[in-house]
């Protein structure tokens, strides 16, 4: 039976981000396969502790930059004293170094993955150098930094976030010379990587939406719904533009917003309520009567809107939004305008409530199978090396 070693960031198994689900995914395709993954990770304090024997925690520390505190300076003064990225200097760790040397002397592994490969390369060195390595890119993280680079109003935050864009852009033109394969999420991603000099073996695997039982019977409190993460910059700003430039064109319309990092809307509207956290995101969701996804940058696949679309609901969204998801079902609306978005979200809540839509759901199931698919070819390939 083949055996993969597992290398991320934060534990995804509570699926609390769209990067935690996509990571999921990969393990959850390979486990699904028959390959045995021991999973290397961190872990946000607060959080259960993983059950499986499978699941190895390397520390308990808090990675997001918004609930580092002092830490972050910390950070942020190794990355400059290093010139390494901020964005990986924050997970470097001796523990997770000493965990992954104590796995590799006693297992044999047909390969490693490196998850979020560009925040994790300071781990190579490390690795037995007979053991072949995958470098999964959910993104082309560079290019994330520059575009917020460009929209940023700080001279501080233009001048990190170009610094990063920086780094990360080597690290990521490095990795064909230091990896076995790489991974992709989108296959304009994988592209990318394919036009690098001397590019290995590049595998695009489109992530589809969880597997998961809808929600039955849940009742429609409200109009529009949104939800994610809201700490993360990027998520921010979409929130941002569509309480500035969408909420105003939507006078009559009850809006609610769930997820951490929102607590700034209250008391900015009656319409609008601000939910937190919340413990069951996909029965919040399916409690509205369409769901806005309202991105104005970022780059990679979006989990969010891969599992709005799978619950068959309406779904309103930016082109960011849908970035790298192919042949969108009919139950999903693309606008840029604000004026347009407001007017799509109002169509439709005005239409009859229905359940499910069945097109909907029948994309979300091809997705699925095509993922499996993609999964069982890379681990034929694997196989083939020894």
């Amino acid at each position: 039976m083949q055996r993969v070693l597992y290398l991320t960031t934060v534990y995804p198994g509570h699926r609390k981000t769209g990067g935690d689900v996509c990571s999921q995914s990969y393990i959850d395709a390979l486990r699904g396969s028959g390959v045995e993954v021991d999973v290397v990770c961190f872990l946000r304090p607060g959080d259960k502790q993983p059950q499986q024997a499978w699941e190895h925690v390397a520390e308990v520390r808090s990675i997001e930059s918004a609930e580092a505190g002092r830490q972050l300076y910390f950070w942020l003064l190794k990355s400059v004293l290093s010139g390494t990225p901020y964005s990986a200097e924050k997970y470097r760790s001796a523990a997770y170094l000493q965990l992954v040397a104590s796995l590799c002397s006693s297992n044999q592994y047909q390969f490693c993955v490196l998850d979020h490969a560009s925040r994790l390369t300071w781990v190579l060195p490390h690795l037995p150098a007979s053991l072949p390595v995958v470098a999964n890119t959910h993104n082309i993280e560079h290019r994330l930094y520059q575009r917020l680079q460009r929209s940023s109003s700080s001279m501080l935050k233009r001048w990190v976030y170009a610094r990063e864009a920086r780094l990360v852009e080597a690290i990521e033109r490095s990795l064909p010379a230091r990896v076995r394969e790489i991974w992709t999420v989108t296959p304009e991603d994988g592209a990318y990587f394919s036009s690098l000099p001397n590019p290995p073996k590049v595998r695009a695997f489109e992530t589809p939406p969880a597997d998961f039982e809808i929600p039955q019977a849940a009742a429609k409190r409200y109009d529009v719904g949104l939800l994610g993460n809201w700490q993360w910059v990027a998520n921010r700003e979409g929130l941002e533009w569509f309480v500035k430039e969408v909420t105003p064109k939507l006078p009559d319309l009850d809006i609610e917003v769930a997820g951490k990092g929102a607590d700034w809307l209250e008391g900015l509207s009656p319409r609008l309520k601000v939910r937190g956290f919340v413990e069951d995101s996909r029965r919040f969701l399916c409690e509205a009567r369409v769901i806005a996804i309202a991105s104005t940058s970022g780059a990679g696949v979006q989990i969010k809107t891969l599992e709005a679309i799978a619950l068959g609901m309406p779904v309103v969204a930016t082109t960011v939004a849908v970035r790298g998801i192919r042949e969108l079902p009919a139950t999903v609306k693309v606008a840029d305008d604000p004026a347009r978005f407001a007017e799509l979200l109002q169509e439709a809540v005005a239409k009859p409530v229905s359940g499910p839509d069945s097109a909907a759901l029948a994309w979300a199931d091809n997705l699925r199978r095509q993922y499996r698919g993609s999964m069982q070819d890379a681990l034929h390939g694997f196989a083939a090396l020894t």
